[in-house]
């Protein structure tokens, strides 16, 4: 599991919008894990997860195929109007 940094949140945003004319803002955590994207709040941070063993964190937000992003189920329910 990778947390996404502020430059691929930045592109994922982007195909995002260009895909699916979603704006995702700035209040989520991407995690990626292998060709799936998860999506967090951010208050995760606030958490102390160094004792604990997770094996995934959030929501299944899309998985990554051909470098496209297809939105699972949950996710359109929430983003695309």
């Amino acid at each position: 599991m990778q947390i996404l940094k502020k430059k691929q949140v930045k592109l994922l945003a982007k195909d995002l919008q260009r895909s699916y004319n979603i704006n995702i803002g700035d209040k989520f955590i991407f995690i990626k894990d292998r060709n799936k994207i998860f999506i967090t709040d951010k208050d995760i941070k606030k958490l102390d997860l160094s004792n604990t063993n997770i094996k995934q964190i959030g929501l299944f937000f899309a998985e990554i195929k051909d470098n496209k992003y297809y939105l699972s189920g949950a996710a359109k329910e929430l983003f695309l109007k």
